[in-house]
């Protein structure tokens, strides 16, 4: 059971940073292409990631980031700012 939940942790994470590049999204048939997964593996997890909030549909269908990501950006921009501070000195 580990293994299997860690594996859906990857293939969900492998999701999300594919997605990230900014090509303007992408359909669940490209994604599903694109990370070498079937296509009822990706609806699952675009499942959980939309109810989640970390993606979003447009109207034409084709998947996007969704601003739970930017809770996850808001947390670790206290460390961002912590490491910037020598350099802009």
């Amino acid at each position: 059971m580990a293994a299997e939940s860690a594996q859906t942790l990857e293939r969900g994470l492998r999701l999300l940073r594919l997605l990230a590049d900014g090509k303007g999204g992408r359909t669940p048939t490209e994604l599903s292409t694109e990370l070498s997964l079937s296509r009822p593996v990706v609806y699952r997890l675009l499942t959980t990631l939309l109810n989640e909030g970390f993606v979003r549909r447009d109207a034409e269908g084709r998947v996007h980031l969704g601003f739970g990501v930017l809770v996850l950006a808001q947390a670790v921009q206290p460390l961002l700012r912590a490491a910037a501070v020598p350099t802009l000195r």
